[in-house]
């Protein structure tokens, strides 16, 4: 199985804090996965063991696509129009029926991926729906019923049918607005079950969890000290939305007319920002912005009046918050 991901170096902590995510599971840090980043810049610092590195000119020219068809576009939208032909590159050095699988920069594993992977044995492709609140279904549809940050194609040939579909059609039109029913490289998954047989909707509550979904969901631990959503599975959880100051992290939750729980900040967030800390700290590199932190939601980062409102509500954890857990990874939040 190969990962396949991208950051640049504003969004390289989350980038990082990721791949540990996924590598802390695997039996003594041997894993049967290794791991393929594209560096949209050359302050990213490309290390690992398991991690093969692309920086992003070196990709540009070696795919054979014109350029010319997406100079127009945005930054934004030109990482979005060649996220799936990276992945396609990949699959050329793949065998037969492997898996490759995108996953968003600012994902967190709870659980094995190769576990979560290991529940597809029939299926060609893999996708999750958002699974909006009620109260947001029709305000977001236009953004898609399916969210991109996992989506896993096996290396065959109605898994390839889905992925050239993809890349294709992102070199094609990838606009970060809702048009003609298209959205970013997002709406295009709607249509995969269209191109390809085997595509499986996996809707269970425990996957892409995230500050669209989670809302009143009990959290709790099981007897493996693993985490669970309503009793459910929690494989990993979709951190978007979060912005940052020297000394805070607002939480994205309000976007979706929704807040963080307490158990929500406890089991989730405040074991992810300490990471993101640790591996700042250990970096000597703050990290603050990224291409990818806009993405999926169609709304604006909040303004001042909205991080008031966020902290009044209780949507903010402070560095000094987590000062413990960053010394301390195993310590268990409170």
């Amino acid at each position: 199985m190969r990962i396949c991901t991208y950051f640049d170096s504003g969004y390289e902590s989350r980038g990082r804090v990721l791949i540990s995510s996924i590598m802390d599971f695997e039996e003594d840090g041997h894993a049967p996965i290794d791991i393929s980043v594209l560096l949209l810049d050359n302050e990213v610092n490309a290390r690992g063991s398991l991690i093969q590195s692309t920086r992003l000119p070196e990709f540009v020219l070696a795919s054979g696509f014109d350029s010319f068809l997406i100079s127009d576009r945005s930054r934004v939208e030109q990482i979005f129009s060649i996220g799936p032909s990276f992945l396609l590159q990949q699959a050329a050095s793949l065998s037969a029926d492997e898996w490759i699988v995108y996953v968003d920069a600012d994902l967190y594993f709870l659980r094995p991926i190769s576990q979560y992977i290991s529940h597809f044995s029939e299926a060609n492709v893999v996708i999750s729906p958002h699974r909006h609140f009620s109260w947001n279904k029709k305000r977001l549809a236009k953004y898609g019923v399916f969210n991109a940050g996992l989506v896993a194609f096996r290396n065959n040939e109605q898994g390839l049918a889905a992925l050239k579909y993809w890349a294709d059609s992102c070199l094609e039109w990838c606009l970060d607005r809702p048009e003609d029913g298209k959205y970013a490289d997002q709406k295009y998954l709607e249509n995969f079950s269209k191109v390809a047989s085997g595509v499986v909707v996996d809707d269970r509550k425990g996957v892409n969890l995230a500050p669209w979904n989670l809302g009143f969901s009990k959290l709790t631990l099981d007897a493996n000290e693993k985490l669970c959503v309503d009793g459910e599975p929690v494989y990993y959880f979709h951190a978007q939305g979060i912005k940052r100051t020297k000394s805070a992290w607002f939480l994205g939750h309000l976007p979706y007319f929704s807040l963080a729980s307490s158990s929500a900040k406890k089991l989730i967030y405040k074991p992810y920002l300490a990471a993101l800390l640790r591996w700042e700290g250990e970096n000597l590199a703050a990290q603050s912005s990224s291409a990818r932190s806009f993405k999926r939601t169609g709304v604006l980062s909040l303004a001042i009046f909205g991080k008031t409102l966020q902290f009044l509500l209780g949507q903010v954890i402070f560095n000094s918050q987590l000062r413990s857990l960053k010394s301390d990874p195993n310590k268990r939040p409170n």
